[in-house]
């Protein structure tokens, strides 16, 4: 009874569990491929700028449009969200103008068959444009450094109202730029602008009292016809640069060089055709 009763306990040694191995494939990349990745990054920067270099010592064009597709497909095939996909390719784009001093740039950046887009899309996309337009337009920031003054173009009754009070305010901040225009185009189709042109037209005939008979015999001219302000980025470009066909990253500076070479710039290179499916929906 009087004896010792302490009970003695085991301890029980948990062994320490060794780290997992890395993957075959982790272990290569990390030793292999992500320095190879890296060198190619390095080299297609320094082979962009030597592009922009060889571009920029022979004649420029004054005028050029960018259709923004690719966007979307680029983003997917990496597994990233398509708003990530646009803001890459507005960055590419700044950073290509800014290089080659072009003085007026169109931007197709939303078509009105965008509007048919799934809603959490088309959402993200209107929040894109309006905070990279308003980070830009500030004063202070890139296009009050650089001069450039900003025109939106296209059906701007189509936006929500928010938006589009945005959109006039951040030109009305820029009207004083006078080294460059960035004209950004959207809501916009060209059937729809074609068809605003004619209506327009036939009612100026109307008005100045001429017999509809003998103007419908008479050949319209370009400059005949009346072009709405939102209209008028469409006219006179000396290259359209679109990605519609590509199936890699957008890289303006290379479709700018493929468009500067088929448009012969001398001075001024074709009329381009813009049809509404080059500006709506990216390739799937």
């Amino acid at each position: 009874m009087g004896g010792d009763t302490t009970v003695k306990r085991r301890e029980t040694k948990v062994p320490l569990k060794r780290p997992a191995e890395p993957a075959p494939l982790t272990r290569t990349w990390k030793t292999v491929l992500y320095p190879i990745s890296a060198v190619l990054h390095r080299l297609h920067a320094w082979l962009t700028t030597l592009l922009l270099a060889l571009i920029a010592l022979g004649p420029m064009p004054k005028h050029i449009g960018f259709v923004m597709d690719g966007n979307r497909r680029y983003a997917r095939s990496r597994g990233q969200k398509v708003a990530r996909g646009h803001k890459m390719g507005s960055d590419s784009l700044k950073r290509i103008c800014l290089r080659l001093r072009i003085p007026v740039v169109s931007v197709y950046a939303f078509a009105i068959d965008n509007f048919n887009r799934p809603q959490e899309e088309v959402d993200a996309l209107m929040s894109l444009a309006r905070s990279s337009l308003q980070e830009i337009c500030a004063k202070g920031g890139f296009l009050d450094q650089h001069g450039v003054r900003l025109r939106c173009i296209g059906r701007l009754d189509l936006l929500k109202p928010d938006m589009r009070a945005a959109l006039l305010e951040m030109e009305a901040a820029t009207a004083h730029n006078t080294r460059g225009v960035l004209n950004v185009c959207g809501p916009y189709a060209s059937r729809d602008e074609i068809t605003d042109a004619v209506r327009e037209t036939v009612r100026e005939v109307e008005e100045r009292g001429e017999n509809p008979d003998k103007a419908r015999q008479a050949p319209v001219r370009l400059h005949d016809a009346a072009v709405p302000r939102r209209h008028a980025a469409a006219l006179h470009q000396d290259v359209l640069a679109g990605l519609w066909a590509e199936r890699s990253a957008p890289d303006p500076a290379r479709v700018a060089a493929e468009g500067l070479a088929h448009a012969g710039v001398a001075g001024r290179g074709p009329e381009p055709s813009q049809e509404d499916e080059s500006v709506s929906e990216d390739e799937e």
